[in-house]
């Protein structure tokens, strides 16, 4: 099975999966002026043990007062039978039980005990509506990389009402994105990060910056991983940078630690230096399960800060920006991490 190059929404494994595989659909969002966030998936995995359709959700909350003590996190995950899942045209739309989401409108209800996390959004792709494959064009051809990777909005406003636990959170003009993942197989490891919510350090005013980066690695042998490849996205001044190539990757600079992640590159026009750092009381450990039942750790926040330091070679001039506990940061790998609990 070979997954296409194109972009899009439409179900690779909806309505038979016949090999191993697995199918993701991922959103996120932050409100602009307050911080919390939200993060949602579809999943579809097929393996020996199991074939099985999941609802995720991850709700996080930063203390006013900044004490990590009262950060809250609520994730919750709900599993359900491959065959309860229904995948339709021409809508592209896509149920499972009290889930439906058809990309413009989505609602949501899962629960675990104590734990109740339901929301009904409104999803409106807004300028620029970009979408980026992260996967080489060159790679995906000869067949070096099979999996499906792609961000098929970047930048995607917001409106709604989120539900957690008693609490109702209103969702006005909160701005995030959207993905879309497949594989016979998932990678080795890798760490993804994004935001489009930034401001100036200096001026204090909002910028139109979106930044999109993977950094991974693949599974060459049950014991072997390829050294790490990263591409990344940036729509800066109105210009989109997609930084996808062979040429591109090798001026690339990335190396990411738990809670902590830099890169930098370089373009014929700018100079692009970055920084993330995340908060560990907004950080979530998570489990996911491989098509061959293999085990991996995710550990992933939606608040992490990212600084960017851009330089532009035509004006001569740096300028720095900022995403205050707006930016995505993930990392996954085989081995679990002490510093943080598993939550689902």
């Amino acid at each position: 099975m070979k997954f296409p190059y194109h972009i899009t929404n439409q179900s690779f494994l909806i309505p038979e999966c016949k090999k191993n595989a697995y199918e993701v659909w991922y959103w996120k969002l932050n409100p602009i002026e307050v911080d919390w966030s939200f993060w949602f998936r579809f999943t579809i995995l097929k393996n020996n043990t199991k074939n099985v359709a999941e609802v995720w959700g991850i709700f996080s909350k930063k203390d006013s007062t900044n004490d990590p003590t009262k950060s809250l996190n609520i994730a919750v995950k709900k599993t359900f039978s491959f065959e309860e899942c229904s995948y339709r045209l021409p809508d592209n739309s896509i149920t499972l039980r009290d889930n439906f989401v058809n990309f413009t409108f989505c609602h949501g209800y899962i629960n675990d005990k104590d734990k109740v996390l339901k929301w009904d959004l409104n999803l409106m792709p807004i300028a620029p509506q970009a979408s980026y494959n992260f996967v080489p064009y060159l790679l995906w051809k000869r067949g070096v990389v099979k999996n499906y990777a792609v961000t098929t909005h970047e930048k995607i406003l917001y409106n709604g009402t989120i539900e957690v636990n008693q609490e109702t959170v209103q969702v006005n003009n909160a701005l995030g994105m959207q993905g879309h993942l497949a594989g016979l197989k998932q990678g080795h490891s890798w760490a993804w990060a994004h935001s489009c919510i930034f401001y100036d350090e200096e001026s204090g005013e909002a910028v139109p910056i979106i930044i999109d980066v993977l950094t991974a690695r693949a599974r060459l042998g049950c014991k072997i991983a390829s050294p790490p490849l990263t591409t990344l996205f940036l729509y800066y001044e109105g210009k989109i940078y997609s930084l996808n190539s062979i040429r591109s990757m090798l001026h690339i600079r990335s190396k990411y630690i738990p809670l902590f992640w830099e890169f930098r590159t370089n373009t014929d026009d700018i100079q692009l230096s970055t920084t993330i750092e995340a908060d560990p009381s907004l950080v979530v450990g998570v489990q996911y399960e491989d098509t061959d039942g293999s085990p991996l750790y995710c550990y992933n926040t939606k608040m992490a800060t990212m600084k960017l330091v851009i330089y532009d070679r035509k004006l001569n001039k740096e300028r720095q920006f900022i995403s205050l506990n707006k930016c995505a940061f993930e990392w996954v790998q085989r081995q679990l991490w002490n510093k943080v609990p598993l939550s689902i």
